[in-house]
C-alpha cells in the first residue's frame, strides 16, 4: 500500500552513488507506468456524489 514511498529514497541513493543516469532511467520507466495503472485501475468519479 506505501510502495510509492520507497521511490524516491531509492532515486535519491541511486543519484547520491554517482549513477545518475540510472536514477532518470529508472525514473523515466516507472512513473509511465503508474500512469497508465492508475488510469486503467482507479474508478471515474465524474458526476458521481462523493460521500
Amino acid at each position: 500500500m506505501y510502495l510509492a514511498g520507497f521511490g524516491p529514497v531509492i532515486i535519491g541513493l541511486l543519484a547520491t552513488g554517482g549513477n545518475l543516469f540510472g536514477a532518470l532511467s529508472l525514473i523515466f520507466i516507472i512513473y509511465p507506468i503508474g500512469l497508465i495503472t492508475m488510469l486503467v485501475c482507479v474508478p471515474e468519479t465524474k458526476g458521481k456524489v462523493l460521500d
